[in-house]
């Protein structure tokens, strides 16, 4: 039992560290690169208004088919609508994937099946320093998720802001209430503490790449933990309309009866781009 609470606690902290170590690459490459590209002027406010930018989203779509001795196809969105004023900031996003091998034969097999959407509201005490609230709630039939929310009250900083390259930080706790499904159906229900990072970098007005990481274990017991990390990159066609690609990597040290811990996505979408 000791051997493996050891063997498991040295994985976790190699996967800790692996991310950690994506995540500073990251921001070292992208602050190399930062030099190259002429920053670009912030978008202009109306003189009696605090509105620094307006309602502004996008929506995404990506779609794969495959057909001969096995079929498949997979469809994924995802839809995002944000605003910001001087010292308030709204997010609004949400996300899922639907994929399926072999529809209408004896050996039908989904292999996604999930929703995401979060809502996060930011409060500026200053330039760089904010308090944070966020929402979230997950379906994911594959894994066996029937649902899970989360609340993550927070305090976050700007390490970076820059008009070309942001990098931020947030940590405070989180409430997290989770149903399973599937061969052991239960609930969890425990406070966890909540620790992120996130980085963005513009290359002018038609590219962009971000990183995330957030990790969240719980309070009375660190060995169960949600380890939720992202990359990304998009790049423009038109004015409206662009590529985008995401990789996603969801750990959950937990998971539901027969299921494995580690779900790891790549998404190759179209974008359409609306607003001020």
């Amino acid at each position: 039992m000791k051997t493996l609470l050891g063997d498991s606690m040295k994985d976790f902290r190699l996967k800790v560290w692996a991310c950690c170590a994506v995540g500073v690459f990251a921001v070292l490459t992208v602050t190399a690169l930062a030099d190259d590209v002429p920053p670009a002027a912030p978008p202009a406010a109306a003189a009696d208004s605090d509105v620094v930018k307006d309602w502004n989203g996008s929506i995404a779509l990506g779609l794969s088919l495959a057909n001969g001795n096995s079929s498949a196809y997979q469809v994924n969105s995802a839809s995002s609508l944000d605003k910001q004023w001087k010292t308030d900031e709204w997010h609004f996003g949400a996300n899922g994937a639907y994929a399926v091998t072999n529809p209408n034969r004896d050996d039908q097999d989904t292999t996604a099946n999930n929703v995401h959407g979060a809502v996060i509201y930011r409060h500026l005490f200053d330039e760089r320093l904010y308090a944070s609230a966020g929402l979230e709630a997950l379906h994911d039939d594959v894994a066996d998720v029937t649902y899970r929310l989360i609340t993550s009250p927070g305090v976050g900083y700007y390490f970076i802001k820059e008009p070309t390259l942001r990098l931020r930080g947030e940590a405070g706790p989180s409430w997290i209430y989770e149903r399973d499904s599937g061969s052991a159906p239960g609930i969890k229900n425990y406070f966890a503490a909540r620790i992120a990072e996130r980085l963005e970098k513009d290359f002018g007005k038609n590219a962009k790449f971000w990183q995330s990481l957030e990790y969240l274990p719980q309070i009375d017991a660190w060995g169960d933990y949600l380890l939720n990390a992202e990359v990304g990159v998009e790049a423009s066609m038109t004015e409206a309309l662009s590529l985008r690609l995401v990789g996603r990597d969801q750990y959950n040290s937990n998971p539901p009866a027969g299921r494995k811990s580690n779900d790891i996505s790549v998404i190759a979408a179209v974008v359409y781009k609306y607003g001020k």
